[in-house]
């Protein structure tokens, strides 16, 4: 019997096969993929549905913004060039976080949330305090 264990949320923390049911565990509709187990979540309405992702960074003059934010975001900001942590940022009472990136280099931000909300990641480019690239 394939089977799945939820979190609170209705994410898929584990997939598997036995012979009973285990303990905590719902029986996996037949038509289920494994392979999106990572995106996808139950509703509370029983419905499975894509996990919506995390707020994407833009790119804006001199650094970037992520807007939308809900309660519980974090985006993490690296210095790809310097192999370092730049900073941990949270968003305001609007739902916005801004960073600056005034120094010229390459940049990854990491953006998390609380589920069901899937984490997101961006690579840019800075010249001078200006974007020249965005990569997914």
């Amino acid at each position: 019997m394939k089977y799945l264990k939820l979190t609170a949320t209705g994410c898929v923390a584990e997939y598997g096969v036995a012979r009973a049911l285990p303990e905590g565990a719902i029986a996996a509709p037949d038509s289920f993929d494994p392979a999106m187990a990572e995106q996808l979540y139950r509703t509370a309405g029983g419905d499975w549905v894509e996990r919506p992702l995390c707020p994407v960074p833009v790119v804006v003059s001199g650094g970037i913004q992520i807007s939308g934010c809900p309660e519980g975001v974090r985006a993490e900001v690296y210095d790809l060039d310097g192999t370092e942590h730049l900073a941990s940022l949270t968003p305001d009472a609007a739902g916005l976080i801004a960073a600056s990136l005034p120094e010229a280099g390459r940049y990854r931000i990491e953006v998390e949330g609380p589920e069901p909300l899937r984490p997101v990641a961006v690579e840019i480019t800075v010249e001078i305090g200006v974007e020249i690239g965005v990569l997914p």
